[in-house]
């Protein structure tokens, strides 16, 4: 099956038949991760704000947390993700949900170990309170560096 639909839209099972080739899904992520880095260095050298933000699922594997000053892991457990994205997505199902977090296992060790900052997205407390404390945290830090 080819990755790419007639309309221009991404196939996922073409996708996916390509990521099982380890040789082929280093070749794409070489490919598409290039892109990312140059594009996002084009938009982020025309902002003007204090700051900037890269959301990423694979911020760690894939090095994009090169391109950062600090780092951000938006965390919650494993039955809260899976209801979340069969809700969002009902096509998915709970052994494609299964592949996805085998795959980001690696990401996920990562982002614990590594990420400045961890913010507990599973409801049990305020978001937006954690995001508040960061902000101004990320402030001080950004007017002592002036």
């Amino acid at each position: 099956m080819d990755p790419i639909k007639g309309n221009g839209e991404l196939a996922k099972e073409g996708i996916s038949r390509l990521l099982a080739n380890k040789q082929t899904k280093e070749e794409l992520e070489r490919i598409v991760h290039g892109t990312v880095r140059e594009q996002f260095g084009l938009w982020k050298g025309k902002q003007v704000s204090k700051w900037v933000a890269l959301e990423s699922a694979i911020l760690f594997t894939s090095n994009m947390y090169q391109l950062c000053d600090i780092t951000i892991a938006v965390k919650a457990e494993t039955p809260i993700r899976m209801s979340r994205v069969l809700k969002r997505d009902p096509f998915r199902s709970e052994k494609g949900f299964e592949l996805l977090e085998n795959l980001q296992r690696e990401e996920t060790t990562r982002q614990n170990d590594e990420a400045d900052w961890h913010i507990d997205n599973s409801g049990n407390s305020s978001i937006i309170r954690e995001l508040e404390v960061i902000y101004h945290q990320l402030d001080n830090i950004i007017q002592h560096k002036q």
